[in-house]
């Protein structure tokens, strides 16, 4: 999760990060790294993260800040969302997007971490109750999109996986999927097999205009 994250994020590959690779969030995060929410922050974006879990979590309390965020929506300002298997929902986390994105007062990076789509899967059929999930955030996204399509200023939305879910169905790799998408231009559905850091190089392109 963390490596994931940490790639798009910052476009940093594990061969600049030697042990740390491992857990760049456990040591070299701590202190600032050069990323996304830096480089927007510095041209007058306000940079927030919204993950409906606990602060503390891989330490992200501590982690965000240094990698340029100056505001953290994380459990609190969830405390009476919609729940499944004691997890808030992609819905409800989109919901909490659009919301930031209707009152954002000037040029936002609004960066989300959901949780419904991890384990555990109950029933008795977890792919299936994974499945489901799936859907459910390909909603969500739908929600996002038709959000952006209101907003007055033109939106990039990215997303991604950061690994496959540990069911049986998903073994033998190590792929997900991602999508980026402009609100004010005309897609070419373009399919492209890329890494975590090549994403932040694509994503970043999208923002400044030149993808």
């Amino acid at each position: 999760t963390m490596r994931t994250e940490f790639a798009v994020l910052t476009g940093l590959g594990d061969e600049a990060l030697g042990l740390d690779r491992l857990n760049p969030y456990f040591r070299f995060a701590r202190s600032p790294v050069a990323s996304l929410a830096w480089g927007l922050r510095g041209a007058g974006y306000a940079t927030a993260c919204l993950h409906p879990f606990d602060a503390r979590f891989f330490g992200r309390d501590r982690v965000l800040p240094a990698l340029g965020f100056h505001r953290f929506d994380a459990a609190p300002a969830f405390f009476d969302a919609p729940r499944e298997a004691g997890l808030v929902t992609d819905a409800a986390v989109g919901a909490h997007l659009a919301t930031c994105l209707a009152a954002a007062e000037g040029p936002a990076f609004l960066y989300a971490i959901t949780v419904a789509g991890h384990g555990p899967w109950p029933g008795p059929d977890p792919a299936a109750t994974w499945a489901a999930r799936m859907a459910a955030t390909d909603a969500m996204l739908g929600t996002l999109a038709e959000a952006a399509r209101q907003s007055a200023r033109p939106v990039v939305l990215v997303a991604f996986g950061d690994h496959r879910p540990a069911l049986p169905a998903a073994r033998g790799g190590t792929d997900t999927d991602y999508l980026v998408w402009r609100s004010d231009r005309s897609g070419d559905g373009r399919v492209e097999p890329i890494d975590a850091v090549a994403l932040h190089r694509l994503a970043t392109a999208a923002v400044l205009g030149e993808g």
